[in-house]
C-alpha cells in the first residue's frame, strides 16, 4: 500500500467557505454546526479525537476516525505540523485515500452523508434519536459499514497480512449486533507506540482476526469494512458518489 506525505498547509489561501449539507428533515436543537471545509485534511469532532479525511477522485469522502500516532506514521503525516488541507494533486490524493482505507477508514457517499452519520453517532442522546426516528423523510438508516468501529494493524516480517477488529455501534435504530459491541478496552489501541504494538493489542481483543490480504478479508469475511473498496467499489452506499471539486486541483 502506497504511503504518501501530503504537503503541509497547501491550499490554505484559496479554500472555499465551509458548507453544511442537508441532513434529512431534522435538525438537532442547540447543537454546534459542523462547519468543516470540503478540502480539510484533519478534523477534531471533540477534544479527545482526531479524524483524517481524504477526497477521492471517484467522489464521496473517506474518513479515518480516532487516529492514533501509529496511524499518523503509517500515513506519513507530521504530528507537529500536520497538513490542514487535502493535496492539490488528485493522483497523490487518491494514493493517500488508499492508505486511509488500508487503516479501516469509512467511505461516505458525500460530505452531507458523513454529516448525517456523524450527528447520529456523536450526538446519540435520547432527544436526538427521537428527532431522527420521527422525521417525516429521514435519511436512509446507517449501513453496517457506516456503523462499524474498525481498527487495523499490519505485522512485519514473515507473518505479513493484517489484523483487524470490527464492532457494531449503537447508532440511530438501536443495537443490531448485540454480542458484537465495542469493548471497554478498545481505547487501548490509542496507546500503541508503533505498529507492532498495535498488532499485539488488536490480537488480544475480542473477535480479532488475521487475513493474508485485504482481498482475502473481503472474500472470506464479507467486506463490511472498506479495506479493499478502492478495487471493488463501483457506486455509493445509499446514493450516488458526490464529487467535491477542489480549486486548482490537478
Amino acid at each position: 500500500m502506497a504511503r504518501t506525505k501530503p504537503s503541509a498547509r497547501e491550499g490554505e489561501d484559496d479554500r472555499p467557505c465551509a458548507q453544511r449539507g442537508q441532513l434529512g428533515q431534522w435538525q438537532p436543537s442547540q447543537r454546534p454546526p459542523r462547519h468543516f471545509p470540503p478540502t480539510t485534511r484533519l478534523n477534531f469532532p471533540n477534544p479527545d479525537r482526531v479524524d483524517v479525511w481524504g477526497w477521492p477522485s471517484r467522489g464521496g469522502v473517506i474518513v479515518l476516525p480516532r487516529v492514533c500516532a501509529v496511524d499518523f506514521a503509517f500515513l506519513g503525516l507530521d504530528p507537529i505540523d500536520p497538513p490542514l488541507f487535502r493535496d492539490r494533486d488528485q493522483e497523490r490524493e487518491d494514493l493517500f485515500c488508499q492508505s486511509l482505507l488500508a487503516l479501516g477508514a469509512k467511505w461516505f457517499d458525500s460530505h452531507a452523508r458523513w454529516g448525517f452519520i456523524g450527528e447520529a453517532g456523536d450526538y446519540a442522546d435520547e432527544d436526538t434519536l427521537k428527532d431522527l426516528r420521527s422525521a417525516e423523510q429521514p435519511e436512509p438508516k446507517p449501513t453496517l459499514m457506516e456503523r462499524r468501529w474498525v481498527s487495523v494493524a499490519y505485522p512485519s516480517g514473515l507473518e505479513a497480512g493484517l489484523w483487524i477488529v470490527e464492532y457494531d455501534t449503537d447508532m440511530y435504530n438501536g443495537q443490531v449486533e448485540v454480542n458484537n459491541q465495542v469493548p471497554e478496552d478498545a481505547a487501548q489501541v490509542q496507546m500503541a507506540r508503533d505498529m507492532s504494538e498495535k498488532v499485539e493489542i488488536l490480537k488480544r481483543m475480542k473477535g480479532a482476526r488475521f487475513y493474508a490480504s485485504a482481498e482475502e478479508y473481503e472474500r472470506v469475511r464479507g467486506g463490511k469494512a472498506c479495506l479493499n473498496w478502492w478495487v471493488s467499489k463501483t457506486g455509493g452506499e445509499v446514493g450516488p458518489l458526490e464529487k467535491t471539486v477542489y480549486p486548482g486541483s490537478g
